[in-house]
């Protein structure tokens, strides 16, 4: 079933090694493929009601679930975007998941959810295929209560599909699409969301009924806004690989007490490698440098802000894995600089689009960024010259950092240049040149924050790596 399924009684108003994870819209002629231009005047507004996202390979029950959910529970409302993405690739003649813009769905999807305007909690099935998805949902529609995933092996989900096509309940070339976009993509985004706190996983390797269970009692957890049960041992917060979560209390201050003195903040992002913190940290400019992954790796020795004994050891460990600290840890480490500074540079941040909302929601400031643009190869080379001398360098930990990087961060960062507050310099070019660059960069944009201009007249071309943000865009147009 495509687009929007409503409950009954209800009207439309106006990982690990093995790869296990520890509308009805519709063109004028009607099964045509989605275009730009049918989506165009789309008005986006943040949903009212709970917005759950619904993730899982092929076969592994998700739209059955979710379609059988709606009609169990009054005024829920089921948008199926891996059949509206399917009928695009079809219809396109594609054979990528991804080649569909991540601003196009998203506006697909917000035509959908408009089609069930008086619903009472959105399920979302499919969706978000990539963290640039990810991305283009937090900018325009930002709600997301929970995430579920439905757990399998991928060696299962192999399986699944080809007995699928071979009953011809499948179209296997469009199943093994879609079963290496969640391989590569998707699985991603559930350590993102894992990492955000927001994820359930429901084993799905059980009977139907079982896991239908688990998934609907997930869904009622959400809605209610009750602690999720446990039946059948199905559902789980911690059977996957964790991400280092870590709760404080203290988080930003509330804007007002920020934003009563006039700060000026700058950014500065690279990939593990770049050598930004050597870049930012230049003496010859006034203002104040804060090296955030120095500050995470020495918080044991940090008077200002303090973790109890179990959070400093999961922050290590997630440090040394190569994998994300929480959100609440990195804003809890900002707070004294921001209270104390007025004029800060902060290498390492940010490294999410969460990091985003919440420093520009906490504190009123929206500052620029610049980003020391350099390729994997660059990055590998200029890590393993650095040696073993940091707990995060060894092969394993460097592997996850490249690749939080390319799937998390980068995404990320084109939500800053799409409204022009990312300054971009090629870090592949000579020592002496890159710094010569970056301190030009670094100075023109403190001196437009100071006097009270803009700094996107500054802004550079992109160079080859950062354009891997818009590859989706290009191979639209091809």
């Amino acid at each position: 079933m495509m687009g929007v399924c409503m409950g009954k009684d209800s009207g439309i108003g106006d990982l690990e090694s093995d790869g296990r994870f520890t509308s009805q819209y519709q063109s004028q002629s009607g099964n045509g493929p989605m275009t730009s231009s049918m989506t165009s005047s789309v008005r986006f507004s943040e949903p009212r009601v709970p917005v759950i996202f619904v993730l899982g390979g092929p076969g592994s029950g998700k739209i059955t679930h979710c379609d059988r959910a709606v009609q169990e529970r009054h005024g829920f409302a089921h948008v199926n975007m891996t059949d509206l993405i399917q009928q695009h690739i079809v219809g396109n003649g594609l054979d990528d998941f991804n080649q569909m813009p991540a601003n196009n769905l998203v506006q697909v999807l917000m035509m959908e959810m408009k089609m069930a305007v008086n619903a009472s909690a959105y399920l979302i099935s499919g969706y978000p295929r990539s963290m640039r998805d990810v991305v283009e949902y937090t900018e325009k529609l930002r709600r997301v209560d929970k995430v579920i995933l439905l757990n399998w092996h991928v060696k299962i989900l192999e399986k699944q599909i080809e007995f699928g096509a071979q009953l011809g309940d499948t179209v296997l070339q469009l199943a093994r699409m879609e079963l290496k976009n969640y391989s590569k993509n998707v699985l991603a985004v559930a350590d993102y969301f894992d990492q955000m706190k927001k994820l359930i996983v429901v084993d799905g390797e059980r009977q139907p009924t079982e896991v239908y269970g688990d998934f609907l009692m997930a869904i009622d957890s959400v809605v209610e806004a009750k602690p999720s049960m446990v039946q059948n041992g199905g559902i789980s917060n911690s059977k996957i690989k964790r991400l280092g979560v870590v709760t404080v209390q203290n988080k930003l201050p509330v804007q007002g007490t920020l934003t009563q003195v006039k700060r000026h903040v700058i950014w500065v992002i690279g990939g593990p490698g770049s050598n930004k913190s050597l870049l930012a940290s230049n003496p010859k400019h006034p203002w104040v440098h804060l090296n955030l992954g120095a500050e995470l790796r020495n918080v044991g020795h940090n008077k200002k802000v303090t973790f109890s004994a179990d959070q400093l050891t999961s922050i290590r460990s997630s440090l040394n894995k190569g994998e994300l600290v929480s959100n609440e840890v990195v804003l809890h480490l900002l707070t004294p600089f921001l209270n104390r500074h007025t004029h800060l540079v902060i290498d390492g941040f940010p490294r999410n689009p969460d990091q985003i909302k919440l420093f520009e929601e906490e504190t009123g400031i929206k500052p620029p960024c610049i980003l020391v643009d350099c390729s994997e190869v660059e990055l590998g080379r200029s890590l393993g010259q650095r040696g073993k001398e940091r707990g995060d360098n060894d092969a394993s930990a460097v592997k996850n950092r490249l690749t939080t990087y390319r799937v998390i961060t980068l995404p990320t960062l084109k939500m800053l240049d799409d409204h022009q507050r990312l300054h971009i310099v090629d870090g592949d070019s000579d020592p002496s040149t890159v710094v010569a660059e970056f301190t030009q960069t670094i100075s023109e944009v403190m001196n437009a924050l100071e006097n009270g201009g803009k700094t996107t007249g500054l802004r550079k071309p992109s160079t080859d790596t950062i354009r891997a943000m818009y590859q989706e865009v290009e191979d639209e147009q091809l």
